[in-house]
């Protein structure tokens, strides 16, 4: 019957410890650190490209204002200027006297066209539709017609017929406004560019606030959801683990089994750690049991020695007194051989007994060193863990690096824009010097100066945003450390669990080595149980013989005495030894 409980017994905790090993790699504590941080720096790096690329279409806008826009504004206004002055210089040739005059004059006329036909050269560079290099080209076509009648001006001027220049003058003015008008289309298709590109710039800079502000949201969500379940999932186990594992260093084996789903380390641990206290409860009920009966029997062993003893004294006085006692003395030998018989039967079930105390004790000593190796492998993955976390929180520290040189590059667009804020200033400041002729131009450079500030103001928000980021990957880091020391906490936990384990082993040693000192008692005892039936069997002969043989079967009779009482005091001996198994195992509660 005990060999068919333990064969059960070793056939579940096989099918338990393949359920274990099934369960134990499905998703470990690293797999699930590595996926969380993993998941967290991937939305990250997914926020960061998508400001990288906003921050990118926004320097596109303001490098098209600079190099495109603003240039255009810049050379068509000095083109009005010039041919102004162009213009002005022909009235002052018209009206001077003097031939050396004139001739300056002249002088002057070229340099202004020199001038402007350079600035035509450049701003031609800078046409960026099709639109507008079309009136370009009307501009072109009616300042080349102006030139034409400007010659004539010029000679009617030096013949000094000043009246005929005046009139030719008058006539090419319908001309030059129309030249202005076209110019001013000009300056206005540049200014409604420079205009588009700016909303666009504030449109992509809306978007891009408004990205910023859900995905940094998400991200706080789900480090703090994602870092709360991790952290219940990690300490709860290990908690509540750590009060079964007291109970069972104090003795109470009578705990409910863990339940925990956990698909890890932990999960694994705890199967292994029922296993072991069901185990152990099997161990230390079987003890119990195994120690009450061998006390029993030691009882009944030390009560049968001495009805034995008495026996062995009474067959002596008989066969000292009389033959006629022989009969007696032999239905008294049959008695005392039946009664050694049991106790040689007693003692041999003691034997077995203590034999099944010690395989259990050595399966529990198995089962409680199989439980600290696991606990040791988890102390090292642990450690695996918290090394993946570290080297996460590096990760989070070079994306604040990344976001602090993108804070750079905003401070370039920044001075960017107040560079151009100061030429627009500057040309406001030329155009007020031109007069009236320069109010169109100062205008221009007024909206160009505004662009320049929202530039700066929409830098110094970008600046601020990636100030937030900062912020929150500092927080990221913070919260990385938090696990780093839940993790800490957790290998803490389990080298305390590998210490009971230890503490446990120790005890059911301590069971085996008593357990092996009673089988030695009892096989002394049952050696001499043995050597009493071969003696009793002799008295019971040496009686039915002869009476004449009384003398030695007293004889016998003495030596069965003295047998007796080495049986009786092996018994007391074994009775002690069944107390002392039984102080032991009653350190447990199960």
């Amino acid at each position: 019957m005990n060999m068919y409980i333990s064969q059960r017994q070793l056939e579940n905790e096989k099918q338990l410890r393949e359920t274990s090993m099934k369960l134990k790699m499905k998703f470990t504590v690293g797999r699930k650190l590595f996926a969380t941080f993993a998941a967290i720096i991937l939305l990250i790096l997914i926020l960061n490209s998508i400001n990288t690329w906003n921050m990118n279409n926004i320097n596109e806008q303001s490098t098209e204002i600079k190099d495109n826009w603003l240039p255009s504004v810049e050379y068509v206004g000095e083109m009005r200027f010039l041919m102004e002055s162009y213009v002005s210089l022909e009235l002052f040739h018209i009206t001077s006297v003097l031939p050396e005059k004139k001739a300056e004059y002249e002088n002057a006329l070229n340099q202004v066209l020199d001038k402007l036909n350079g600035v035509s050269a450049e701003y031609e560079k800078v046409i960026s539709s099709d639109e507008e290099r079309k009136i370009y080209e009307e501009v072109k076509l009616g300042w080349a017609d102006y030139l034409t009648s400007s010659e004539e001006v010029l000679k009617a001027s030096n013949a000094d017929d000043a009246i005929a220049a005046r009139d030719l003058l008058r006539e090419s003015n319908e001309e030059i406004n129309l030249l202005k008008e076209k110019i001013n289309s000009l300056v206005k298709l540049n200014h409604n560019g420079a205009v588009a590109a700016s909303d666009k710039g504030d449109a992509i800079f809306k978007q891009a606030n408004i990205v910023t502000v859900v995905f940094v949201t998400i991200v706080i969500l789900l480090s703090v959801i994602i870092g709360f379940l991790l952290t219940r999932s990690i300490s709860r186990p290990l908690t509540n683990m750590a009060k079964q594992v007291n109970e069972v260093a104090k003795g109470n084996l009578n705990v409910e089994p863990l339940k925990i789903r956990n698909k890890d380390e932990i999960g694994s641990l705890a199967i292994d750690f029922n296993e072991m206290t069901s185990s152990l409860r099997e161990v230390i009920s079987s003890v119990t049991g195994h120690s009450q009966h061998v006390a029993s029997t030691s009882e009944e062993l030390t009560a049968s020695a001495e009805q034995t003893s008495k026996a062995t004294e009474q067959i002596t006085e008989s066969i000292q007194e009389v033959a006629s006692g022989t009969d007696t003395q032999l239905q008294q030998a049959l008695e005392a051989n039946k009664a050694v018989e049991e106790i040689s039967k007693g003692m041999t079930q003691a034997a077995n007994s203590i034999v099944v105390v010690a395989d259990l004790s050595s399966s529990a000593s198995e089962q409680a060193i199989n439980g600290s190796t696991v606990v040791e492998v988890t102390i090292e993955q642990m450690n695996d863990v918290q090394t993946k976390v570290q080297s996460a929180t590096q990760v989070v520290n070079s994306l604040g690096e990344k976001s602090t040189k993108i804070a750079g590059i905003v401070s370039l667009i920044n001075s960017v824009a107040e560079q151009t804020n100061l030429l627009a200033l500057n040309a406001a400041i030329e155009a007020a010097r031109a007069g009236e002729h320069g109010r169109g131009f100062a205008v221009v450079a007024d909206e160009v100066r505004k662009l320049a500030e929202e530039s700066s103001h929409a830098t110094n928000e970008i600046r601020a945003i990636l100030g937030e980021i900062k912020l929150e990957a500092d927080k990221a880091v913070e919260s990385m450390d938090e696990g780093s020391t839940a993790v800490e906490l957790g290998i803490v936990k389990v080298k305390e669990t590998g210490e009971t384990f230890k503490g446990i082993v120790k005890v059911i040693e301590e069971v085996a080595a008593q357990s092996q000192e009673v089988s030695a008692i009892v096989e002394e005892v049952t050696a001499s149980s043995q050597s009493m039936v071969k003696m009793v069997e002799e008295v019971a002969s040496i009686s039915q013989q002869t009476a004449g043989n009384t003398q030695n079967v007293a004889a016998s009779a003495e030596e069965q005495n003295a047998s007796m009482e080495e049986i009786a005091a092996s018994s007391e001996s074994l009775s002690q030894l069944a107390i002392e198994l039984q102080e032991i195992v009653s350190r447990f509660k199960i």
